[in-house]
């Protein structure tokens, strides 16, 4: 016996068919229509990349970044770029309170000098403290640039620290595929 849709007579009926065993026929049908078959030797797919934490989040990696330099790296993977900025901040950081020190006591000089009325010790006091504040005011500079890019680098690797890309073997194309032509590769690990 055919089925006949519940439309073709009024209400489906006459044909002892009710519309909800109609519609458990279609769904069914469509049920039936995705099997997915599998291969057995076939690649086998991942999972989809693990799941991340709260504190995982790209916001709260560059906030560890802010708090302790070199940390936000340190948890994407990023060795190499950890040990350059957290060395990096620490030298400029330890520069600029040198520099603090230096300034006060050339601020003490000059001004020990205009209280004996020495003008050229003063004068040379005066302009040893400017050359020190133009390099004083570099290093600030300096500094801020070095922890925005550590935020923003921190930031960025933490969206792409599960993902891969791999050109070697599309799961969609047969197992012994091999695209024609030369490739070349570049890799470097720490």
């Amino acid at each position: 016996m055919a089925a006949v849709p519940v439309g073709a007579q009024p209400g489906g009926r006459g044909l002892g068919l009710t519309r909800a065993d109609s519609l458990a026929r279609v769904a069914a049908a469509r049920d039936s229509s995705r099997v997915l078959v599998v291969p057995p030797s076939g690649p086998r797919l991942a999972a989809g990349p693990p799941r991340q934490g709260y504190f995982d989040a790209p916001r709260w990696v560059m906030l560890r970044t802010l708090v302790v330099p070199g940390w936000g790296q340190l948890h994407n993977g990023s060795w190499l770029k950890a040990l350059i900025f957290a060395g990096g901040e620490g030298l400029l950081v330890t520069r600029l309170l040198n520099d603090a020190r230096e300034l006060d006591a050339l601020d003490r000089t000059a001004a020990e000098a205009r209280a004996a009325g020495d003008d050229a010790a003063e004068l040379q006091a005066i302009t040893a403290y400017n050359d020190r504040v133009n390099g004083y005011v570099g290093r600030q500079w300096l500094l801020a640039g070095m922890v925005t890019y550590g935020l923003l680098d921190a930031y960025v690797d933490a969206h792409f620290r599960n993902f891969k890309l791999e050109f070697e073997h599309d799961p969609a194309l047969p197992g012994d595929y091999r695209p024609a032509g030369t490739r070349l590769g570049v890799g470097w690990r720490f």
